[in-house]
C-alpha cells in the first residue's frame, strides 16, 4: 500500500476462476465513484467468469463503459475479449495503471479511452458486447448514458448491466426513470439469481441482459 499525506493506493486482488490467475485493483483511498471497485462490477465480472466455460469472450470487441477501476472490462479482456476500457480523462490514469498490473495475465486485450457519455469524438468499433456496471447513479444516467449505449451498439451487440438498487437518495427514482428510458430503446432481460456465480451475487444487485431495438 502506497501513502500519502491525502491519499493512498491499496489493492484489492479478484481471482478469475475460468483461468486459476488473480486480476490486481488499484484503488485511491479518496476520490470519486471511479476510483474504487464497487460490488456490481465484481458481480458482473464473476458472471462473465463464471459463464465463460465455452470461451464465448474470445476475440469479442468490448466496450466498457464508465469503467472506474476496470474490474468488468479486465475480466473481460483476461477471458480473451478485445476491450476498450473507457471513462473520464481524470480515470484514466488509473485504468492505464490497472491495465499494467494485468496485462501478463490477459488472454486478449485492454486499452484505455476518453468517452464522456453524450459525447463520441472517438471512433469506436462496433462491439459485439458493452459492459456497464454501477453507472446509474447521477441524472446524468438517464441523460447522456441510455443514448450513448443507442449510438455505441447495433442490433447484434449485446449490452450487460449491472446495477445495485439503493434506497438512499432519489436513487429509487433515478433507478425508475433510467429503466423507463431503457425500454423504449433496447429490449431488457433480467438474467437469473441462478446464472449469477454462486458465490457473488446479492439480493439488491441485478443484471440485465439488452439488445438494441430496430425499428
Amino acid at each position: 500500500m502506497y501513502e500519502t499525506s491525502e491519499n493512498y493506493e491499496f489493492t484489492r486482488e479478484l481471482e478469475v476462476e475460468t483461468l486459476g490467475v488473480d486480476l490486481k485493483f488499484v484503488q485511491y483511498s479518496l476520490g470519486d465513484v471511479s476510483s474504487v471497485v464497487w460490488d456490481a462490477g465484481i458481480v458482473l465480472g464473476k458472471y462473465l467468469d463464471f459463464q465463460s466455460k465455452n470461451k464465448v469472450l474470445s476475440g469479442k470487441i468490448v466496450i466498457d463503459i464508465g469503467s472506474g477501476t476496470g474490474v468488468a472490462g479486465l475480466f473481460a479482456a483476461a477471458l480473451g475479449a478485445e476491450v476498450i476500457l473507457t471513462d473520464l480523462s481524470s480515470v484514466i490514469p488509473l485504468l492505464e495503471k490497472n491495465i499494467k498490473e494485468n496485462v501478463d495475465v490477459l488472454k486478449g486485450s485492454a486499452t484505455a479511452s476518453v468517452l464522456e457519455w453524450g459525447k463520441l469524438e472517438a471512433k469506436f468499433p462496433v462491439p459485439d458486447l458493452i459492459l456497464v456496471s454501477d453507472c446509474i447513479y447521477y441524472d446524468m444516467s438517464v441523460e447522456k448514458l441510455i443514448p450513448t449505449l443507442f449510438e455505441l451498439s447495433n442490433e447484434n451487440t449485446e449490452i450487460l448491466i449491472s446495477y445495485e438498487d439503493r434506497d438512499v437518495g432519489n436513487k429509487k427514482e433515478l433507478l425508475k426513470n433510467f429503466l423507463d428510458e431503457l425500454r423504449k430503446h433496447f429490449h431488457i432481460d433480467i438474467i437469473p439469481r441462478q446464472l449469477h456465480h454462486p458465490d457473488f451475487q446479492s439480493d439488491d444487485i441485478y443484471l440485465l441482459k439488452c439488445k438494441k431495438i430496430i425499428s
